[in-house]
């Protein structure tokens, strides 16, 4: 039986030790890396061409938003309520800025004040989680179909991502990670909603949007560096690392973790840690902008629609 003292300790462990700790040595690892690599991070550079870089950010823009469509779709099952998504989605964007704050709760929390009038804020948390779930899910059918595409042939590939997409929907349909969330987190998920609107169909083809455009936006970026398949394969590694970035709270943005994270796992795939380090670099960036575009967009149509009314 956990204590109040032993749950304060964990909660210090976990914010004031474990997160300062692996974010310090993920720093130096990503520094060591990329100094021993600084010649092939120019090379890389040099070869790159920049043009495929504004077609890359018009995708990653894309898909980006479709995932605040994502994310006001599962608060409609979540809270059980009919969500204005003219309302919703610009808070999710301008959310995501605030994240960027150390300390990745504060974009959640940024939402629940913002959403206060419309839903409860426990719907507001369990969305975010349902959310992440759904994204770990689809981050690793993404991660199997790269894999079988590189390691096997396009049919195979095509066929495992059927399977594991038809599972997916599955999941979504018979409300699978909603039932798990209630029971991993009772006390943000308590309830079930008045009522239960399904908009699995709805959730399914915006994931298949976001995640189509935002390996376009990959593909674009390496066009005429690296094969279909390395471009693939890269675009889920960077996926796996921004999951992993979520472990350090203090990091804003999973800044320095999820490019270590990505220059380690390329590296296991016989990628060139020069190579990765300016790719995590130009990614960071790319998203980063994406973000900021996002949110600057949704604030000119927030002022303006206060304006109408």
């Amino acid at each position: 039986m956990n204590t109040p003292g032993a749950d304060t300790g964990r909660r210090w462990f976990d914010g004031r030790l474990f997160s300062p700790v692996l974010l310090v040595v993920a720093l130096f690892w990503l520094g060591k890396l990329t100094w021993e690599n600084l010649d092939q991070l120019a090379a890389t550079a040099g070869e790159f061409s920049y043009a495929n870089f504004l077609g890359a950010f018009v995708l990653a823009t894309a898909s980006l938003f479709t995932a605040s469509v994502t994310h006001c779709l599962i608060l409609t099952e979540t809270s059980g309520r009919a969500v204005s998504l003219s309302f919703c989605i610009p808070c999710y964007l301008l959310s995501q800025i605030v994240r960027y704050i150390p300390g990745k709760i504060w974009g959640i929390l940024y939402q629940t004040r913002q959403l206060a009038s419309h839903v409860d804020s426990r719907e507001v948390w369990a969305a975010n989680i349902v959310q992440f779930a759904v994204g770990i899910a689809a981050s690793v059918i993404a991660f199997l179909w790269a894999v079988s595409l590189v390691l096997i042939d396009t049919r195979m590939a095509i066929a495992t991502l059927a399977l594991l997409a038809g599972v997916l929907y599955l999941s979504l349909q018979r409300k699978w990670f909603h039932h798990a969330v209630r029971r991993l987190t009772p006390k943000v998920f308590r309830t079930a909603p008045p009522h239960h609107p399904d908009r699995s169909a709805e959730i399914f083809l915006s994931l298949l949007i976001e995640w189509a455009m935002y390996l376009l936006s990959w593909m674009i970026l390496l066009h005429g560096t690296h094969s279909l398949e390395d471009a693939t394969l890269l675009s889920i590694l960077y996926v796996a690392s921004w999951i992993l970035g979520f472990a350090v709270t203090v990091a804003p943005g999973g800044l320095g973790i999820r490019e270590s994270a990505f220059l380690s796992l390329g590296a296991t795939f016989g990628f060139n840690p020069g190579t990765l380090a300016f790719y995590a670099l130009l990614a960071r960036l790319l998203f980063t902008l994406a973000d900021l575009v996002n949110a600057a967009l949704s604030y000119a149509f927030t002022k303006a629609h206060q304006g109408d009314t």
